[in-house]
């Protein structure tokens, strides 16, 4: 589609023939927050993919369009390392599992591993030459480059992490965009959850 328009999207849709599209989740804030019609679950998609889906309207959406929500986490630098669902319905929040490509750290500023349940920072190895990123063609941004790797040839994503006992990891924001506090790295999207858990907040942003 040449630009989104959420008043004729799913016109749109249904004139397509699609049975997927792939979203981002402001994308279905935006749809979520449309008024309803008798006609919401009148479509032929079945499955939509993305990333950073509104946890709170996840079920919703689910049910009103009548599809299914798949949340992976990949960025443009991991190129086919992207993690994926093991099984559907997922849980809300999770971003499923890394592919057989890489294999994933959740870690402290130091390195540590951290526990289950514990924001850290992702770190990852691809497990096959070439299925990545490998540095910059810009010659300026050595330094990115070179602090981007560990030693031992993990690539810091940048991305804070939290793996579920049994496996799924759930994104917690970007390491950037936390805040430290007493020794403690604090990812902006719970402050956000804290702010809005106050029945009299509206939106937010850490």
């Amino acid at each position: 589609d040449e630009h989104f328009d959420p008043f004729g999207f799913w016109g749109r849709v249904r004139r397509s023939g699609a049975v997927g599209f792939s979203f981002v989740g402001t994308l279905l804030s935006v749809l979520a927050k449309r008024p309803r019609r008798p006609d919401d679950a009148d479509n032929q998609i079945r499955w939509i993919l993305g990333s950073a889906a509104p946890v709170d309207s996840w079920r919703a959406l689910e049910s009103r369009f009548d599809l299914r929500i798949i949340e992976t986490w990949g960025q443009t630098e991991t190129a086919s390392c992207w993690t994926a669902p093991q099984r559907l319905p997922q849980d809300p929040g999770t971003v499923g599992r890394p592919s057989d490509r890489f294999e994933a750290r959740i870690v402290d500023p130091d390195g540590r591993e951290m526990a289950d349940g514990e924001a850290g920072e992702l770190w990852i190895r691809p497990l096959r030459p070439h299925v990545m990123f490998e540095g910059y063609l810009d010659p300026g941004s050595g330094a990115i480059t070179r602090d981007g790797w560990t030693a031992g040839g993990y690539y810091r994503t940048g991305d804070l992490m939290i793996r579920h006992p049994e496996g799924d990891l759930c994104f917690a924001g970007r390491l950037r965009e936390s805040i430290r506090r007493r020794g403690e790295i604090i990812p902006a999207s719970l402050i956000e959850s804290a702010a809005l858990s106050n029945e009299e907040g509206v939106e937010a942003a850490a």
